[in-house]
């Protein structure tokens, strides 16, 4: 069983990188770590500013991550590279689910 730490550090300051992750696959360990400097929001509409950014969002890109999935060009899809603060991701996109099918197959 994977354990998984969630942390809030100071990175490169509001309006950067907002978080980040890493898997010690030796230990079954992994961390997320997100900008404490951003201004964090939790739901579409608490979404008010242009800088606010949407924890569970971020938080789905990271675990994307940590499970093994790169960068998505779909713009919809949660492991799009860039944080949208127009929108919140609320579904996992079929392009995420068709990249995470092809690193752990289909359970029939």
């Amino acid at each position: 069983m994977l354990q998984m730490m969630l942390t809030f550090l100071t990175l490169d300051g509001k309006g950067g990188t907002v978080g980040g992750g890493y898997i010690n696959n030796s230990v079954n360990v992994g961390s997320i770590y997100l900008d404490a400097e951003e201004q964090w929001v939790l739901s579409n509409e608490d979404i008010v500013e242009d800088d606010d950014v949407d924890l569970e969002s971020v938080v789905m890109h990271q675990i994307g991550h940590l499970l093994g999935l790169k960068h998505s060009f779909v713009k919809e899809a949660i492991m799009y590279p860039i944080v949208l603060q127009e929108k919140k991701i609320e579904l996992v996109n079929v392009d995420d689910l068709q990249r995470i099918r092809k690193i752990y197959g289909v359970n029939t």
